[in-house]
């Protein structure tokens, strides 16, 4: 091996073993000469510009530009998750109307099955209605949105007792 190499792969591995070094002499070469510095990353910049420096502008011009594949993939969700997208539509709805309380997918599925999966005003259980998440004191009138608060009901019975308290 040549001086010259061994020199090199002695330079390498103290580099490695000892970065703190490295940082020290980086900062103060950047230090000693800051127009240099400001130099050579002002060519850098220049030579290889940025897209955008707003991540956010990014995102919304890719969704833009491909939209339909979005879409298609939020369809496809919906489609295999359906519980678990009418919740948080539900949720979402509950939110916007600054009702105070909350409760999760699991308690109103464990919900129904207290109920058997069965609307109980019409008798009729889930595979031929769907069963929604009724409030038994309106969110209107002061009710909660707690898990307490909730009864499973067929969408017709749901829509027939609308805002009245049962």
């Amino acid at each position: 091996m040549l001086k010259k190499d061994y020199d090199r792969e002695y330079s390498r591995k103290y580099r490695k073993e000892h970065p703190e070094w490295k940082k020290e002499s980086n900062r103060k070469w950047k230090e000693k000469y800051p127009d240099y510095w400001k130099e050579y990353w002002r060519k850098y910049h220049k030579k290889y510009p940025r897209k955008s420096r707003n991540r956010q502008a990014e995102k919304r011009i890719y969704y833009q530009r491909n939209k339909e594949y979005f879409l298609s993939k939020c369809r496809e969700w919906r489609s295999k998750n359906r519980e678990k997208s009418r919740h948080q539509v539900k949720s979402y709805k509950v939110r916007k109307k600054n009702a105070i309380g909350s409760h999760t997918l699991d308690e109103w599925e464990t919900l129904k099955v207290k109920y058997g999966w069965t609307c109980p005003d019409c008798k009729k259980r889930e595979p031929e209605i769907i069963l929604t998440e009724d409030h038994i004191i309106p969110l209107s009138k002061g009710g909660l949105n707690n898990i307490e608060n909730i009864q499973p009901l067929c969408r017709s019975c749901n829509s027939k007792k609308g805002d009245r308290i049962i």
